[in-house]
């Protein structure tokens, strides 16, 4: 560290000895990709003991708005999957607008049927909510973890 060396005695002679000490101290590195920094930042996150950012977006961003966008993103397409996979196994929701519709007809089929609307009202409630913990949270006005809407 640099408390430990000997301060030399002018101004140029000192900043060559930070940079000789900073040259021999080998940087911590990362274990998911070992050819790259371990990303300090992410001490204390679920992950973050691999250090995995070989982007350095986490440099850019806080961890805990990275970590929400990650698990949200993640819910979003294991719904979708699981969507796509009962709707071309045959399960419906009840009603006449819904039987018969494939997969892919089925966007165009629901706005015709004017059940988007509704479906997009109730997205925005939760979309709203949801922004409204994350800002609280990040800003700890609330103890929650990344993620976390309290229903379960």
């Amino acid at each position: 560290s640099m408390c430990a060396l000997k301060p030399a005695g002018t101004r140029v002679a000192r900043g060559a000895t930070a940079l000789h000490a900073e040259a021999t101290e080998e940087p911590r590195m990362s274990v998911a990709l070992p050819y790259l920094k371990y990303p300090e930042q992410l001490d204390g996150w679920v992950g973050g003991d691999k250090g995995f950012d070989p982007m350095n977006i986490t440099m850019a961003l806080p961890v805990y708005w990275c970590r929400e966008a990650e698990l949200k993103h993640g819910r979003v397409c294991m719904l979708a999957t699981v969507g796509w996979i009962a709707t071309d196994c045959g399960l419906r929701f009840a009603g006449d607008v819904f039987q018969n519709v494939s997969t892919i007809d089925a966007h165009s089929k629901m706005v015709e049927a004017g059940v988007m609307g509704p479906l997009l009202a109730g997205v925005g409630v939760v979309e709203l909510y949801g922004g409204w913990l994350t800002l609280n949270g990040f800003e700890e006005r609330i103890k929650r973890e990344a993620g976390d809407f309290f229903i379960g």
